[in-house]
């Protein structure tokens, strides 16, 4: 049984353990996602259809890796992202989340980043922009954001200047064999393309812009 440790309450992680073999993760940053793929692989017998997969996204991720680089050697600054994860109340992503981590191999930084010990912090919009983001990624899972909540967002004090964006949520915090297309969309969506900026591995045309269902 295969068994994620976000998904999964602690109980009934140990009843299953218990009486099944199970394969446990707990994905925290990009390349824990990408050993995933390996570690399934070996599992399930199929350790060169997983190493197929793993090595062009490592490649995009080196990729990555090395243009974030050279905007930092150039000076620029990570723009601070607030991503959302639900309302009523607003909570968002916080530290030790994939989702950071990935935003972070991006150049970018999730803000706020709240004293308390919690990976999804509550927090109210004067909080979230108190951290004084530069963009604001609204995905559509776990909770589905539209337009109306953008609305509300680019409107709320302290966010008139701030990039607010619907983002696939998919693409943002799904790991394993979904970081092939994640990788190269959640960069287009942070960079856009500059007219130096040529084509990422694995990266389809038009794959940041493509429309949301």
């Amino acid at each position: 049984m295969l068994l994620n440790l976000e998904e999964n309450e602690l109980e009934d992680i140990e009843f299953l353990k218990a009486r099944v073999p199970c394969y446990l993760n707990g994905v925290r940053t990009v390349e824990e996602g990408i050993e995933s793929l390996r570690e399934l692989g070996a599992l399930l017998g199929a350790l060169d259809e997983a190493e197929r997969l793993a090595r062009p996204i490592e490649a995009a991720l080196a990729a990555i890796r090395g243009r974030v680089a050279e905007r930092a050697a150039r000076g620029g600054a990570a723009p601070r992202v607030f991503y959302p994860i639900w309302r009523d109340p607003w909570m968002c992503a916080g530290p030790d989340t994939f989702i950071a981590h990935h935003l972070e191999a991006l150049g970018a930084r999730a803000v706020p980043q709240p004293d308390r010990p919690t990976r999804y912090p509550t927090l109210t919009l004067a909080e979230a922009a108190a951290a004084r983001p530069d963009a604001a990624w609204l995905p559509d899972e776990p909770f589905k954001f539209q337009e109306r909540d953008a609305a509300e967002i680019r409107a709320a004090p302290g966010f008139k200047a701030v990039e607010v964006k619907l983002v696939g949520g998919d693409d943002v915090c799904w790991f394993g064999a979904r970081q092939a297309e994640g990788l190269p969309y959640a960069y287009r969506t942070l960079w856009g393309q500059g007219p130096q900026d040529g084509p990422l591995p694995l990266e389809v045309p038009k794959r940041a812009e493509r429309k949301r269902a």
